[in-house]
């Protein structure tokens, strides 16, 4: 039989022994995570992630996407107001005459109307930079397209690609 003094020397040593193991089991989550470039849900090989998509399709979604030459910051001088909205309502070349009947008829550029019967919209000094300041290179080389239908490429491109995400979409201005 063990006395009471042996019970209490082995306690004194098991007792921090056990204290260290667990410590030691414990230091690799102890130490700082390091940063993940891919998604959790592809690195772990897992299907049906969710993805919620908030897309904008507020009225201003219909403003043509500018050329890289326009600079927005930039105050154009010319003929349209550059603190109006211009309205454009089918595809197709336009002069600053179609604008307003006692405008020149020159020069002409190619400006685009948005998607489902929505008028583009142009800013007066984006008009200014493309009727007064642009080359005729920079003319022929503005985009056709408004934000709203390079936000479609986008999303289709994206749930095409993404056969092993659920996807919800929700819009940010219902009325747009």
């Amino acid at each position: 039989m063990v006395s009471t003094t042996k019970k209490q020397r082995a306690g004194r040593i098991f007792a921090p022994a056990l204290i260290i193991l667990v410590l030691v089991a414990l230091i690799p989550s102890l130490a700082p995570a390091q940063g993940c470039e891919v998604p959790l849900f592809v690195q772990q090989n897992l299907t049906g992630a969710n993805l919620m998509l908030l897309v904008d399709n507020s009225l201003s979604m219909n403003a043509a996407t500018y050329h890289v030459g326009y600079d927005p910051g930039t105050a154009y001088s010319g003929r349209f107001n550059t603190e109006s909205t211009y309205y454009v309502n089918t595809d197709g070349w336009r002069t600053p005459r179609n604008f307003n009947w006692t405008w020149p008829s020159t020069p002409s550029a190619y400006l685009v109307n948005s998607d489902n019967g929505q008028n583009g919209l142009y800013s007066g000094n984006y008009l200014n930079w493309i009727f007064e300041h642009a080359t005729d290179e920079q003319r022929d080389e503005i985009p056709r397209v408004t934000r709203i239908q390079v936000l479609k490429t986008v999303l289709s491109d994206l749930i095409y690609r993404s056969s092993r995400l659920r996807i919800g979409l929700t819009v940010f201005y219902p009325h747009g």
